[in-house]
């Protein structure tokens, strides 16, 4: 991953405009909406778990449903702008699948796996209409979640893995880490696609997610296996009685998914190999990591870096997870040297900012002449 020039932050400048494109649609033409449709209507009256199915405890569907999951940022430093999304291996090669729209107008996407490392990545496919793309990353990886063979029958218990508002867990001090969101099937619906160029079928899920799962794994808590791709979610917005928006928030619980069946057409249309197997099981370690505080500390200079942003507090942020993870592995000499570094920026910012609030209450005859 190409490293930002520490000494040339603080000579940037410019508002943090963060930008967070805002998802909305989904899948794959009209006739295959209501063949969709009538399928997952007539599985509903047959077993949906065949007994060769594994049934896993939920810890054990959390642990490797995580794993799986990654964070994907898309990087402008021409329009000091960011976008913050989801992706999730589909095969050992190295291979993600995400939304399109998480993408969409970024110079350079870096990938944060297992909240640990940044790798950049390159796009290998996308069809922006049904908002899906696949990322390939130089890291092969055994952290597959295999996906499902169809979509689940309504009411059918799943969970939502990603990295909602990440940027507001940074801020307040927070690791890197991902989420996961309990919900429910509640049907297969059709609708416009991204683009609305046609109609499609898109699962809708009820839970509560924000932006930022975008892209992220839809899983089946029985099977383990991934049912759709999280692409929006629909926001809560209070009116008054004229119909004025007045207040909005997310938290109206509905939200829609591209479902299986649309994933694995559109990655053999582009020859993505799709991992076969079951879920493989992984040991969580819940222990503070090394890696996971520097990964947080690089995540929060990659965004000053593109935003052009000197924030002083994001500064000391950053240095204090390389200070973390220095001091969990004193041998961590990539830490120590982002923490060098970093540790000189804030000293600049900081006598910078001295030397103007001295200028600013010299009095007036002390002031230089212009």
């Amino acid at each position: 991953m190409p490293r930002f020039a520490f000494w040339l932050l603080p000579f940037l400048i410019g508002p943090a405009l963060a930008a967070m494109p805002v998802a909305t649609d989904l899948s794959s033409t009209w006739t295959d909406a209501q063949s969709t449709i009538k399928d997952s209507r007539a599985r509903v009256r047959r077993v949906h778990h065949s007994t060769s199915e594994p049934q896993y405890g939920k810890s054990q569907v959390y642990g490797f449903s995580k794993a799986g999951t990654a964070l994907v940022v898309g990087l402008s430093q021409k329009k000091h702008s960011t976008s913050f999304g989801s992706g999730f291996y589909i095969n050992g090669q190295g291979d993600l699948l995400t939304n399109a729209h998480v993408i969409q107008g970024a110079e350079e996407l870096l990938v944060y796996v297992n909240d640990r490392g940044a790798f950049s990545a390159q796009v290998i496919a996308e069809d922006p209409d049904l908002d899906l793309a696949v990322l390939h990353l130089d890291r092969a990886t055994p952290e597959v979640v295999p996906l499902s063979e169809e979509s689940p029958p309504d009411g059918t218990e799943v969970i939502s893995v990603g990295y909602p508002r990440i940027t507001d867990d940074l801020y307040t001090g927070k690791a890197l880490h991902s989420t996961v969101v309990q919900g429910t099937v509640n049907s297969v619906v059709p609708g416009t696609s991204r683009q609305g160029s046609r109609m499609i079928a898109f699962l809708q899920i009820v839970a509560h997610i924000n932006f930022g799962n975008s892209g992220g794994p839809v899983i089946d808590t029985a099977t383990g296996r991934v049912v759709a791709i999280m692409t929006n979610a629909i926001p809560y917005i209070a009116t008054d009685s004229k119909g004025k928006p007045v207040d909005v928030q997310l938290t109206s619980g509905i939200s829609y998914a591209v479902p299986v069946e649309t994933i694995r057409t559109f990655l053999v249309k582009n020859k993505i190999v799709i991992a076969a197997g079951k879920p493989r099981l992984v040991e969580v370690d819940r222990a503070p990591s090394a890696r996971q505080y520097f990964a947080t500390g690089d995540l929060l200079i990659a965004l000053l870096a593109a935003w052009g942003n000197n924030d002083l507090d994001v500064f000391e942020l950053a240095a204090r997870n390389f200070r973390a993870a220095v001091e969990l592995d004193p041998s961590d000499s990539r830490s120590a040297g982002y923490l060098r570094k970093t540790e000189a920026v804030i000293k600049l910012l900081k006598e910078k900012a001295a030397a103007a609030s001295q200028t600013s209450t010299l009095p007036e005859q002390s002031k230089p002449q212009q």
